[in-house]
């Protein structure tokens, strides 16, 4: 690290949480910025409410069996759609599980509110998916494998494309010390996700402001 004259990390407060462990300056560098191109059209009904999960089904990564046995017991507004962003490996846990919930969801609120995908998402629809989100849920909470690393020396993709898109983040209450995270999210207490959810599909007055402030915010600019 002699010849190092500058670090990069993926989010402030890893520049934050680790500068002192290193003698050179930590600057944060935000890769959100995406080239346009063209997208196939998605046919998002006018009443409907997309909340974004990206990332490959794993529960190492998200905690989506809980979220999911919830929505599973309590069902959901039916015109809430949860995007699954990102493929259900075939003979795993995640997708027996996942698949289990969907059919219980079904039989007992005669609704499918899932959306999900059984091999990779081609790039464009991935994008086209994210365009059209109206929330991120990050679903990372202390229930999440090694969680504290979330809050000194880790980030999920979510966190950049929520900066990227302007998209709000619904994120646990643990994360709102990082004040990058805090700026662009509300947040939920355990096991209140569903009904914040609920609160934002009436209201999305908080969402508009969110959003905003996201858009505006100078740590996110190109320089």
């Amino acid at each position: 690290m002699k010849r190092v004259e500058k670090c990069f990390v993926l989010n402030s407060y890893i520049a934050n949480e680790n500068q002192d462990k290193l003698s050179q300056p930590l600057t944060a560098f935000y890769p959100i910025f995406f080239f346009k191109r063209p997208q196939p059209t998605l046919n998002k009904p006018e009443n409907e409410f997309w909340v974004c999960i990206p990332g490959v089904v794993s529960y190492k990564r998200r905690d989506y069996k809980n979220f999911l046995e919830r929505l599973a017991s309590m069902g959901c507004t039916k015109n809430v759609k949860f995007i699954l962003l990102g493929r259900l490996p075939k003979g795993t846990t995640e997708r027996r599980d996942i698949l289990k919930l969907q059919q219980t969801c079904i039989a007992k609120h005669q609704c499918d509110n899932l959306v999900l995908f059984e091999d990779y998402i081609a790039d464009d629809l991935y994008q086209a998916y994210l365009h059209q989100s109206d929330l991120i849920l990050p679903l990372i909470t202390p229930k999440v494998p090694n969680f504290a690393q979330y809050l000194t020396s880790k980030i999920t993709g979510c966190f950049n494309l929520s900066f990227s898109y302007h998209i709000p983040m619904l994120s646990h209450e643990s994360l709102k010390e990082n004040q990058s995270i805090a700026g662009a999210s509300l947040f939920y207490t355990d096991s209140t996700e569903l009904e914040a959810i609920e609160r934002l599909v009436n209201d999305s007055t908080e969402l508009d402001i969110v959003s905003e402030k996201i858009r505006t915010n100078p740590e996110f600019a190109f320089h």
